[in-house]
């Protein structure tokens, strides 16, 4: 049986089931400090996507920026290989699951998305298909992911 949950009630629980989840998430440089396989991070990044991707609430579109940021814009360079492809890896798993939702909020201009900021990490995850720095697997998914997003915008233009 199913039980319908009155919208005041959804909206509370909306709002502790972001925070709780925002409370918990953890860049992979932080992950490794604290003892933990960055691929976790990667896959937790794949659970919040995957939230976006069902349209539970756009709220979670708040969550898609920050992966961006600290894959293209942040300077690993220090860091070995499998930190550098984690956060790489942790982007590419929100155009992978919810890249038609993220284009479309990119091109409604929702809160920071914007389409410049979608072609931006289009960029990023071609820069790092041809990056010798980054593992040969993290090389293939960037451009797939680069390829994915190219793709979802000939759709939408139709």
């Amino acid at each position: 049986m199913l039980v319908q949950i009155g919208v005041p009630k959804r909206d509370a629980f909306l709002q502790h089931f972001i925070e709780d989840l925002s409370d918990r998430r953890v860049e992979p440089l932080g992950a490794v400090q604290d003892d933990v396989d960055p691929i976790e991070f990667v896959n937790f990044e794949a659970f919040l996507a995957r939230l976006l991707a069902v349209d539970i609430s756009t709220d979670f579109m708040g969550f898609a920026e920050e992966p961006m940021i600290w894959a293209f814009k942040d300077d690993h360079s220090g860091q070995d290989q499998r930190l550098r492809d984690a956060y790489v890896l942790a982007a590419a798993q929100w155009i992978l699951t919810s890249a038609s939702a993220l284009l479309a909020l990119c091109q409604e201009g929702k809160r920071y998305l914007t389409v410049a900021k979608w072609m931006e990490w289009q960029e990023g995850f071609r820069k790092v298909a041809d990056d010798e720095q980054h593992s040969q697997e993290c090389r293939k998914i960037a451009g797939q992911v680069a390829d994915m997003m190219a793709l979802e915008e000939k759709v939408v233009k139709g």
